[in-house]
C-alpha cells in the first residue's frame, strides 16, 4: 500500500465502525499513513508481524479496495497541514462514497 491506495477498516479503529473508507497520505518506508472519513489518522506497518499467519498491522486491519490519483500527489508536510486540508475537503475523491 502507498499514498493514494484507499482502504475500508476491517475492525473498529479510531472511532470509526468496520466498512469506513480510508486513504493514505504519507508513505513512510515501513508503513503507511491513511486519513479516514471522521478526520482520525493513524500509521499502519507494513512489515510482517508473525511470520506463520502472514499479517501485517497492514494487512490486519484494512482491506486494500481502490486507488486515487489525486491523493498519490499529496505531499506531505506535517499533520497539522493534513487535518486542515481534511477540513477543506481534499480527501472528499477518496472518502465520499459514491
Amino acid at each position: 500500500m502507498t499514498t493514494g491506495t484507499i482502504v475500508k477498516l476491517k475492525t473498529q479503529c479510531l472511532g470509526n465502525e468496520p466498512g469506513t473508507l480510508g486513504v493514505g497520505f504519507n508513505d513512510y518506508g515501513d508503513g503507511v499513513q491513511f486519513i479516514f472519513e471522521n478526520g482520525e489518522y493513524d500509521g499502519f506497518s507494513s512489515k510482517i508481524e508473525n511470520i506463520l499467519r502472514n499479517y501485517s498491522e497492514q494487512t490486519s486491519f484494512l482491506e486494500e479496495i481502490g486507488f486515487d490519483y489525486i491523493i498519490s500527489e499529496y505531499q506531505f508536510k506535517n499533520v497539522m497541514q493534513v487535518s486542515l486540508d481534511f477540513k477543506k475537503g481534499l480527501f472528499n475523491s477518496a472518502l465520499v462514497k459514491k
